[in-house]
Parts: C-alpha cells; sequence; structure tokens
C-alpha cells in the first residue's frame, strides 16, 4: 500500500469505492506536468489522487530513437474504504504501441463469481515488461488504418479465470472496426496469465485493457 495515500474520511464513512483516472505528462527529464483527473468519485478522493501525484518524484521519461521524449500517461489509482490503493503503470513504446493494464475496484458485475478487486490480481507471465513485449511482437497495425491515419486507443476488458485462461473478450471503448478488431484479436492469442486470487484460492476476475494504436 502506497503510505503517502490518505484515504478521505468521507470515503471511510460512506463506504466509498472506486478509481480516480489521472492524467499527467511526462517530461523529457522525468518531471510530471500538467495533471488532470480524467474520471472521478469524488468524496475528496479526486484531490488526494491529484496530491500523490504531484509529490512522485521524476520517472524515467520514455524514449524515441534512443532520446527522451515527452509522453502523455493515463493510469488509474483506487480507492477503498480501509485505505488500500492500487496504482497500475505500465511501459511504453512511443514508436509503436503503447500499452497499459487496469484492474477495475469499482464492484461486482452481475455473475457474482467475477470480481472487480482481489487481494492479487492477475499478471502475465512474466510481468508487465513481458507484456509490452508480446504485444509489440503479435500487434500488426491494420493497413486501411496506417493509409488513414487513423490512431487511438482501443479499450478491452476480459476476464482471467481461475486457471489464467483469457475468456469473454469485449472492446468496451472502440475507434475504427480494424483496429477494435485487431486488439481483440492480440487479446485472443494471450497465453494463459497467473490468475487472481481472493482469500489465497484463484478466482475468476475481471480486467480493463487498454491498447492504443499511435503511428
Amino acid at each position: 500500500m502506497n503510505q503517502n495515500l490518505k484515504t478521505p474520511t468521507e470515503v471511510r464513512l460512506k463506504n466509498v469505492s472506486g478509481y480516480v483516472m489521472i492524467k499527467c505528462l511526462i517530461a523529457a527529464d522525468g518531471s510530471i506536468k500538467n495533471v488532470e483527473v480524467l474520471k472521478g468519485i469524488g468524496s475528496g478522493c479526486d484531490e488526494e489522487a491529484l496530491r500523490i501525484v504531484n509529490l512522485m518524484p521524476k520517472w524515467q521519461p520514455a524514449l524515441k530513437n534512443g532520446k527522451p521524449v515527452s509522453l502523455y500517461y493515463n493510469f488509474p489509482i483506487s480507492f477503498k474504504p480501509i485505505g488500500e490503493v492500487h496504482i497500475i503503470r505500465a511501459s511504453r513504446n512511443p514508436e509503436k504501441t503503447i500499452v497499459a493494464g487496469s484492474s477495475s475496484t469499482d464492484s461486482l458485475i452481475n455473475n457474482s463469481d467475477i470480481f472487480y478487486h482481489v487481494e492479487e490480481f492477475p499478471e502475465f507471465p512474466g510481468g508487465m515488461k513481458q507484456l509490452v513485449k508480446f504485444i509489440g511482437k503479435t500487434l500488426r497495425y491494420p493497413a486501411f488504418a496506417r493509409r488513414n491515419r487513423i490512431q487511438g486507443k482501443v479499450i478491452s476488458d476480459f476476464v482471467i479465470t481461475e486457471d489464467g485462461s483469457v475468456s469473454d473478450i469485449k472492446v468496451s471503448q472502440g475507434i475504427d472496426s480494424d483496429l477494435d478488431e485487431e486488439a481483440l484479436r492480440v487479446i485472443r492469442l494471450m497465453p494463459k496469465w497467473n490468475p487472481g486470487k481472493r482469500d489465497g484460492q484463484p478466482v475468476r476476475v475481471h480486467y480493463t485493457f487498454p491498447i492504443m494504436f499511435k503511428l
């Protein structure tokens, strides 16, 4: 748990939970600038998320052609009434594909056997570094989208099952039919993940996964 984050009193009293989506610019020198809330939950959580991000030390900047570059970065900070925080970061390759992963913590969905929050979140074999490599090797930028310079973020939802299989894949926010289908194709080719666990037992976990197509 991040010891700098303080769960607002209103969150603890009202049993509020969820995530604040933050957008910021990681400058070429690694400093964090232009911090803003893309999606908030109120109850003081938005302000607390901004405070934490503004306290962060310099990051390692993104590289393009071997040189540091500025890059906008989105990531969620999750709040629970007991004060736990889950911050998810992902490596980025600004020359090709930008990948970030997050597990939503809003609530359980209709199937009570699928969880949005667990003690141990699913993990791609080898961690985020290997996930980024897998995406980079597998993804093929559709020809039509490339010719027409169509870019953007495709957000997919899926479930990591008890045995680590990826199931129930769907696009929750698309930008183009070809790019949407390519994102789905890549996810379908993923190997089994290390499953999430609740009370020490593997369970089905909902996962939200954005892939940025960038020319």
